[in-house]
């Protein structure tokens, strides 16, 4: 298991501000069914105080869960032979406040 502290820093996009974002990230391996799981939510930090260029974003949760396919899982995407053996079943969920502005006309270009 391995567990750290991250910024990270989002460039300006479509008319939208520099983001930054500072989590604590953790990855864990459970050898009973073979996967892997990284998790991460937003912290304070003192080494990384809020930077004026940047508009901060909150992620209360992100998370991902990986492990090999079953040959169901497999088929049922398409895959055969070599690619189906190999291939890696990936979950992933994110719930973040990007905080800020953003233009309506963005929000409903990147939303479902």
């Amino acid at each position: 298991m391995s567990c750290g502290v991250y910024r990270t820093e989002m460039k300006p996009v479509l008319m939208t501000g520099a983001r930054d974002l500072v989590t604590v990230l953790s990855c864990c391996y459970d050898r009973d069914c073979g996967a892997v799981f990284r998790v991460a939510a937003s912290v304070a930090h003192a080494e990384a105080p809020v930077d004026a260029g940047y508009v901060r974003a909150q992620c209360f949760c992100v998370g991902f869960a990986m492990q090999r396919a079953t040959a169901a899982q497999a088929a049922a995407a398409g895959l055969s032979g070599a690619a189906a053996a190999n291939a890696t079943l990936m979950t992933h969920i994110t719930m973040m406040d990007p905080n800020g502005s953003i233009p309506k006309w963005v929000v409903s270009k990147s939303a479902p």
